[in-house]
Parts: C-alpha cells; sequence; structure tokens
C-alpha cells in the first residue's frame, strides 16, 4: 500500500517560499547530473581497463566523482531542510514530516534532472505545488 502525499506549500503560499524550493531543486538537480556524470565517467574508465593511466589521474577521477557526489547530497539534504522549514501552517505547527519532505524533495530533484534532459517537457516544478505531481 502506498501513500500519496499532496503538499500544503501551495500556489497560495508565499511566492518566495515557493521560488526558494524550486529553485533549490534545480541545484539538486544539477548537482545531481553532475554527480551521475562523474561516476559514469570513473565506470567507463574502469571498464575500458584505463587504470593502468598515471595514478595521478586515476586518483583525480576518483576524487572528482566522490566530490561532485558529496556536492548532490548536501543540495538533496539542503533542500529536504528547506520543506521541513517551509512545512509549518499560520499557527506554528509542523505539517511535514521528515519523510514527507524527503519524498518531496526527490521528486522535485527528479522533475529538475528531467527538465535539463528533455526537451518539451509539460512537467514544471510548480506542479509539485498544484497537486499535479502525486508523491507517494
Amino acid at each position: 500500500m502506498s501513500m500519496i502525499y499532496k503538499s500544503q506549500v501551495t500556489e497560495d503560499s508565499p511566492r518566495a517560499v515557493r521560488e526558494m524550493l524550486k529553485t533549490l531543486a534545480r541545484l539538486a538537480g544539477e548537482r545531481e547530473d553532475d554527480a551521475a556524470r562523474w561516476a559514469t565517467t570513473l565506470n567507463d574508465a574502469e571498464s575500458k581497463h584505463q587504470r593502468s593511466r598515471t595514478t595521478d589521474t586515476w586518483k583525480r577521477l576518483n576524487d572528482e566523482a566522490r566530490i561532485a557526489r558529496s556536492k548532490a547530497d548536501t543540495a538533496r539534504h539542503l533542500l529536504i531542510q528547506a520543506w521541513l522549514a517551509a512545512g509549518y501552517d499560520d499557527e506554528g505547527r509542523r505539517w511535514i514530516s521528515y519523510t514527507e519532505a524527503e519524498r518531496f524533495a526527490d521528486a522535485m530533484i527528479k522533475v529538475a534532472l528531467a527538465e535539463r534532459c528533455t526537451s518539451g517537457l509539460s512537467l514544471d516544478l510548480d506542479d509539485v505545488f498544484t497537486g499535479r505531481i502525486e508523491v507517494n
């Protein structure tokens, strides 16, 4: 059984909150894309047995892949924290759990990645707020 989560950060929420979440999602998507690219480069080098390259080159590839993954993880964490910060109602009650914040963050990152990779995409980050994208 899967639950569908609806964002209480809606189109009626302050624009600054929505824009902050969208900006962080785009950053996280960019960082995730970079991490995937470096991981692919490293994997290609390993699969082609290019490990015979100089130790410095191999170490640099490993370091770049590790740094890119760290940046992607940090950007995702910032987006989750932003969702948690935005997840209070007018009376100061939190309406979002950490797990829900993770799900919304991951959904936004996937949309941001899709926006980067797919021309003519009919989804937008605003769709998380309108309910067009259901997060489960």
